[in-house]
Order: structure tokens, then C-alpha cells, then sequence
């Protein structure tokens, strides 16, 4: 539901301002920031529909920008779109393996504090990948 309201409002955003390149930016920064906010609040959730909420919400602003994604590579790419899609799809992979990996490392060292503060600022920082080639 939410990879499809993201298309939905890029597609919006773009009639209503008239530009591709911010009808793909804003849902990025703002589905990325609001992520990585909920996933920082993560350690601190006790109650547990609290915790459900946050991952909720994370999980929501995470597939929000994935729509978005995909287009940026047609628009990018041009005639070369699936090449770049297939560069961000194995980048992604490859640091979701790693990031999995270093998931393990801290939470065999009892540092989940730290490990969900660490991702959310990935999080944080990740909007700041694409503002150049848009």
C-alpha cells in the first residue's frame, strides 16, 4: 500500500509543481528522515504496541520512497534505466547483506542501543546519496 501511495504522490507532486526532479526528491527525504526518527525511538519503546507503532511507521516511510526510486532510474537512465535500476538494486543488496552482518556483531555484544541509533542515522544520511544526479 505504501510503494503505491508513494507513486501516487510523486506522480502528485510532479503535475503540481511541475518538476520531475522534486516529485522524486521530496518522498525520498521525507520517507527517509521519518524512518530513521522512528527506528532511533526503537530502543526506548517499551510497551510493546509502542514498539509495533515505530516499526509500523518505519517499515510505511521506508516503502513510501521505493515507487519514486525505480522512476528516478527511468529518468536518470533514459535509454540505459535498467542498468542503473540493476546497479541500485545489487548496491542495495550488498549493503543490506553488510548491514545484517554488522546487525549480528552488535547485538552479539548486547549493543542494540546503539545498532538501532546506527541505522536510523544511515537513515538520515541516505537523502543525501541522490541529491546530486536528479
Amino acid at each position: 500500500m505504501s510503494c503505491v501511495s508513494g507513486g501516487v504522490l510523486s506522480d502528485w507532486i510532479v503535475r503540481r509543481w511541475k518538476s520531475r526532479k522534486w516529485g522524486r526528491r521530496l518522498n525520498g527525504l521525507v520517507g527517509l528522515v521519518v524512518a530513521g526518527l522512528a527506528i532511533m525511538a526503537v530502543p526506548w519503546a517499551h510497551p510493546v504496541w509502542l514498539l509495533a507503532a515505530l516499526l509500523c511507521v518505519s517499515f510505511f516511510c521506508n516503502d513510501l520512497i521505493m515507487g519514486p526510486a525505480w522512476a528516478a532510474c527511468a529518468d536518470v537512465g533514459e535509454r540505459c534505466a535498467g542498468t542503473i535500476s540493476g546497479a541500485m538494486n545489487m548496491t542495495g543488496q550488498f549493503f543490506g547483506a553488510a548491514g545484517m552482518a554488522f546487525a549480528g556483531f552488535m547485538l552479539q555484544r548486547n549493543h542494540s542501543e546503539a545498532l538501532f541509533l546506527v541505522f536510523g542515522c544511515a537513515y538520515g544520511l541516505a537523502p543525501s546519496a541522490g541529491w546530486r544526479w536528479m
